[in-house]
């Protein structure tokens, strides 16, 4: 959605029209998790739109994380922070209490430094930014304070991105594995759609880690 912003000037603006959806309205015990997870579940992902939606979201994703764990399932969430939701949902300070109290469940998170600092409360280190290129500097300094503040976490990703246009980005993605960093090579992508690219990735990452 655009709208005018000064003479001539046409700057994107997002709505969420979330209010009263289906699954903001899920309570604890909606779901027999026991039995989800008795089919031989391997992995389980939720992320911090969902969360946001309502008092008791985050309630269920903390029910089905503990179910997964016991069951012997990986845990992942994409904090997916966006400030719009979490006005509605308390703000900031419900934001930083909802997500950390979630992350402490999970295995392997998936967020930019952006992220975590907004989401999780986390102060990290400054650094520079070379808009010239794709730089993971920022997100790797971030590694050592989420993974002080949560060592349960042994695996963190983000996807890298320079816009040159809505239709010409460059991506990479980069990953700390178990105290080991590693990082995918920059492809030139030619983008019709991007919502969803985020999902997209995580989706390819869980896969091969699974694999």
């Amino acid at each position: 959605v655009y709208s005018d912003r000064g003479a001539g000037v046409r700057a994107p603006e997002v709505f969420y029209n979330r209010s009263n959806e289906a699954a903001a309205r899920l309570q604890p015990g909606d779901y027999d998790w026991e039995s989800i997870f008795s089919t031989g579940v391997r992995w389980l992902h939720s992320g911090g739109i969902f969360a946001a939606l309502s008092s008791t979201t985050s309630q269920v994703i903390i029910e089905a994380m503990q179910a997964a764990k016991s069951a012997g399932a990986i845990v992942s969430f994409d904090l997916n922070y966006r400030h719009k939701l979490w006005q509605i949902a308390g703000g900031a300070d419900s934001a930083h209490s909802t997500l950390r109290s979630i992350v402490r469940n999970v295995d392997v998170l998936v967020g930019n430094e952006e992220d975590i600092q907004a989401g999780l409360g986390i102060v990290g280190p400054e650094s520079a930014h070379d808009d010239s290129k794709i730089d993971p500097s920022a997100f790797l300094q971030m590694i050592d304070c989420v993974t002080t503040e949560f060592p349960n976490i042994s695996v963190v990703a983000t996807t890298l991105r320079k816009v040159h246009s809505a239709n010409c980005h460059d991506w990479s993605a980069v990953a700390w594995i178990n105290g080991k960093t590693v990082a995918a090579p920059i492809c030139e992508l030619d983008v019709y759609d991007r919502v969803g690219g985020g999902d997209g990735f995580a989706a390819g990452f869980f896969y091969g880690l699974l694999n």
